[in-house]
């Protein structure tokens, strides 16, 4: 038997499920007598808090799915396995067959510790179909921060929306970047002087304001009252989400996804345009008690053949370069396939302890739109705690 953790629950009979265990029956046929035992624990941090108290109790399982967003927690506590001799001497694994700022996640030095399954860039989706209503004309690719609000102001009209803002932190954090800044030092290490910085608050503002002020975007109270996703439901013309969104578009009952567009995070004038991308990969644990069964394995949910089948489910892009082309079919799919070179690690991939900066993030963007949150302070006061947060890991 050879263990497989991932997130999910045990109930979970959607297309990406189905497709997993098709993924491990055929590795069974293939290996008579293994079974793939597969351990699912809905909601992400619950699953790292899981895997956590497994390595203490030495129940690890033998394959673990990492997700970028935590990645540092496992990889820089020496909770996987170096991969780059099984990947040296194993002629089936072609490490250039992946995007390289993809299989770099894993990376810590000369050595690797986990394999990419799929990733995606955070896009601006639009409808193009509201744009069309409100006479207002696609942007370029190559648009700026200022385009960005200005067409969400000219999109709000007749009862509809420009764009849906959400604070979830992992939603906006691009803006930091957009916007000459950034959420932390390049080390990883402090908040203070990059949190509220200048850009940083540009950033936040403008989100803010888009709000507030031009009313661009429906207040979180709107929402929530509403009682249905203000994109999918086709009341905003405008989101920032990931592949993801797709599989839930398609089954939109106001939305075709014929005209769903794909278009790059917008730039700041004179920058280039930046963005997150949020990756699942797969690991050998430390304490693996199969290590040849779960190599095996990873090999196999790797290959070409193992992805087609999983990708098909449209949840994602392969993190191998050759079926992330073949599924590229139509603009949105090739949309992202260039937006690929622009997307970097969310800093959870390096930095232990982000969802603490996560949480922070939120907290602020909740009660600036909420209970008028003086920003700056805010923002301040956000950049102190999470100093003192890392001060203390």
């Amino acid at each position: 038997m050879v263990r497989f953790a991932n997130w999910g629950g045990a109930g979970d009979d959607g297309a990406v499920s189905r497709a997993y265990r098709e993924v491990f029956e055929e590795f069974e046929r293939r290996h008579p007598g293994v079974e793939v035992q597969v351990e699912g624990t809905p909601g992400s941090q619950d699953y790292v808090n899981k895997m956590l108290l497994g390595f203490v109790a030495k129940s690890a399982p033998d394959v673990m799915t990492v997700d970028a967003s935590s990645a540092a927690v496992f990889l820089d506590n020496g909770l996987l396995r170096d991969l780059t001799a099984l990947t040296t001497k194993d002629n089936e694994v072609k490490l250039d067959a992946y995007f390289p700022n993809v299989l770099n996640i894993g990376r810590r030095g000369d050595k690797l510790f986990t394999i990419p399954l799929d990733f995606t860039p955070m896009v601006v989706f639009v409808n193009k179909r509201l744009f069309r209503e409100a006479g207002v004309p696609l942007p370029s690719p190559d648009w700026t921060v200022d385009d960005f609000r200005a067409t969400a102001k000219a999109l709000t009209k007749n009862g509809k929306y420009g764009f849906k803002f959400t604070t979830y932190m992992y939603t906006w954090v691009m803006w930091f970047w957009n916007f000459n800044s950034d959420v932390l030092s390049p080390d990883g290490r402090r908040a203070e002087g990059h949190f509220d910085a200048e850009g940083s608050i540009r950033a936040l503002q403008m989100l803010a304001d888009m709000v507030m002020v031009d009313r661009s975007a429906p207040a979180l109270s709107q929402a929530a009252a509403s009682g249905i996703d203000p994109f999918s439901g086709g009341q905003c013309a405008m989101e920032v989400s990931g592949h993801w969104s797709l599989t839930t578009y398609a089954e939109a009952k106001d939305l075709k996804l014929e005209d769903i567009a794909v278009l790059p995070m917008p730039r700041s004038p004179g920058g280039r345009s930046q963005t997150v991308m949020y990756e699942a990969s797969v690991g050998i644990t430390r304490d693996a008690k199969e290590p040849e069964l779960a190599w095996e394995l990873i090999k196999w949910m790797t290959s070409a053949e193992a992805q087609r089948k999983i990708q098909a489910s449209r949840i994602a892009v392969c993190g191998r370069k050759d079926v992330a082309a073949e599924y590229a079919t139509d603009d949105r799919e090739r949309a992202f396939l260039q937006i690929v070179n622009s997307a970097r690690p969310p800093w959870g991939a390096s930095v232990r302890g982000y969802d603490f900066v996560e949480t922070e993030g939120m907290k602020l963007m909740d009660g600036v739109l909420k209970n008028g949150l003086d920003l700056k302070k805010g923002a301040r006061d956000a950049a102190k705690a999470i100093d003192k947060h890392f001060s203390k890991l």
